[in-house]
């Protein structure tokens, strides 16, 4: 499964023209963006960290980030 993060101030809809289509991709919404509330204290670790218990936990996921995504 491929996992693309959106950059700064966009949502997971950035990729939707890019991606359409392909079934075998994850686009979630970072903290912050899109409606989804960024509780105080966030950072891009605990971002990391939380992004990385929802990935297969055999190594299978493949990551793709733009801007913020990148940085994540």
């Amino acid at each position: 499964m491929l996992v693309a993060l959106h950059g700064f101030t966009e949502t997971d809809q950035v990729w939707s023209d890019f991606f359409a289509g392909h079934h075998a991709v994850r686009c979630p919404v970072l903290p912050g963006h899109g409606g989804k509330p960024c509780p105080p204290g966030t950072t891009l670790a605990s971002t990391a960290e939380s992004l990385a218990r929802h990935l297969a936990p055999d190594g299978g996921d493949d990551l793709l980030g733009y801007s913020l995504g990148g940085r994540v």
